[in-house]
């Protein structure tokens, strides 16, 4: 199975629908994503698939010296096959094409797998957001990897 990955287009969003709604207990919206791609400027939507199948995608921002990836999720039928590593290489790629010199994100304390693939990708663990998901107030782990 060959994995790319592309900008994603509006005929995408049915399908990142689809995987944001299987993988989080709180999805994100239609108006959301939908926001995401008119912030081209600043935003990357991606998506990654195999053939027509969108197998995943993630959402970043650029922001200065910095990078943060938003949201990242892929299709259950496509878990542990690599397409988590293809985004967040594509994610690293334009980010130092932006001369971008840190990506970050939060993740959820509890999510040990999301926690250990982002160490396995060279990750740091920088701190603890208490209270961070407004939904249940769980506590977010900030993970940040130097891009220099």
């Amino acid at each position: 199975m060959e994995i790319k990955v592309r900008d994603a287009v509006p005929g995408d969003i049915q399908d990142i629908l689809d995987i944001e709604a299987s993988s989080f207990e709180f999805p994100w919206s239609e108006r959301m994503f939908m926001n995401q791609l008119q912030l081209r400027s600043i935003a990357a939507v991606l998506v990654a698939h195999s053939g027509n199948a969108v197998t995943g995608y993630s959402v970043v921002w650029f922001e200065g010296e910095d990078s943060h990836i938003l949201n990242i999720a892929v299709s259950s039928e496509y878990r542990r096959r690599g397409v988590a590593g293809k985004l967040v290489d594509e994610i690293i790629r334009r980010s130092r094409e932006r001369e971008c010199v840190r990506l970050y994100l939060e993740v959820r304390a509890s999510n040990l797998k999301a926690r250990d693939f982002y160490v396995g990708k060279g990750f740091r663990i920088r701190g603890i957001i208490e209270g961070y998901y407004q939904e249940n107030g769980e506590d977010a782990l900030l993970l940040e990897l130097s891009l220099i």
